[in-house]
């Protein structure tokens, strides 16, 4: 059975190949509804510049005056969770931020309470166009195994001037069965 944060982000994964719609706000740059870039206005001064390219999500180039706390890609996921032994994968086709280990987490939002839960694996960048997959056994007691009201991909990127073309994203749940089939076979 399909876990519904994959058919979310699969919605919006696609509707991101067509649909560019930039929106600027002042620690805010919107994509489309439910794709986003942030980072801390309050601490930094981050330019970002997103270009459309044709069969890719999106190119950025980032230019960073002053170093933000944080700088973040969010995908919406919706409301859901994974079970517990199940195993959560990303695949990435990605380019730019050679030399950068990128850490990805899920955030939980439940009852109005924020809970990370980091992804086994970093996305490493590459200066040339390659594919990344991440694989996350989902254990008891992660806020991702929980059920919540909200779910976000966050994908850290870095605070330092960069470019970067994601050209294509993917997001699967396996069963806890899948999770060992995939465990044994790396």
């Amino acid at each position: 059975m399909t876990n519904p944060i994959e058919l979310t982000a699969s919605s919006l994964i696609h509707s991101l190949r067509f649909e560019h719609l930039p929106d600027h706000d002042r620690d805010k740059l919107t994509l489309r509804d439910g794709a986003y870039f942030s980072w801390d206005a309050d601490q930094g001064d981050a330019t970002l510049r997103v270009r459309p390219k044709l069969g890719s999500l999106f190119r950025l180039d980032a230019e960073i005056a002053r170093k933000p706390r944080w700088l973040n890609f969010n995908l919406s996921l919706g409301p859901g969770h994974v079970p517990a032994g199940s195993a959560l994968g990303l695949v990435f086709e990605i380019e730019g931020c050679e030399g950068e280990s990128l850490p990805v987490f899920i955030r939980a939002l439940k009852g109005g309470e924020l809970a990370d839960t980091p992804i086994a694996m970093p996305l490493r960048g590459a200066g040339e166009p390659v594919q990344r997959t991440l694989i996350h056994p989902v254990a008891e007691g992660q806020p991702l195994a929980q059920p919540s009201d909200y779910l976000t991909l966050v994908i850290q990127l870095p605070r330092t001037n960069f470019s970067m073309e994601l050209r294509n994203m993917t997001l699967f749940v396996t069963d806890p069965d899948g999770a060992k089939a995939l465990a044994a076979a790396s």
